[in-house]
């Protein structure tokens, strides 16, 4: 039996703050699961060169004229790490404004 995938819709901010709010260390299958999802929201070179993407000091800039949506497929174990990493994030108040639509996306999972 397979496990059910769900989907999830991300901005190039969203791809860009997920990493962020996962975990940096954990057991072995957390940490599998959480290189997986990472490679599924990385950016591929062709990506980075369509959008524009660059560094401008300490910010990353884009064309938004050209942003494109990613939707990711969601196993359920990527779908509980994402939901303890907002628990953690909202626990530890460290949301930022910036953050409020990803987590959004990552409650109505």
């Amino acid at each position: 039996m397979s496990e059910e995938k769900k989907g999830i819709k991300l901005s190039v901010l969203d791809r860009m703050l997920l990493p962020a709010i996962l975990p940096k260390k954990g057991g072995l299958v957390t940490m599998m699961t959480t290189r997986h999802l990472l490679k599924e929201i990385d950016f591929s070179a062709e990506e980075v060169k369509n959008l524009g993407l660059r560094e401008n000091g300490e910010e990353v800039i884009w064309d938004p004229k050209k942003e494109t949506i990613l939707e990711v497929e969601i196993t359920p174990a990527m779908e509980d790490l994402i939901k303890q990493a907002l628990s953690q994030v909202d626990k530890d108040q460290n949301v930022s404004l910036d953050m409020v639509p990803l987590l959004e996306k990552i409650e109505a999972l």
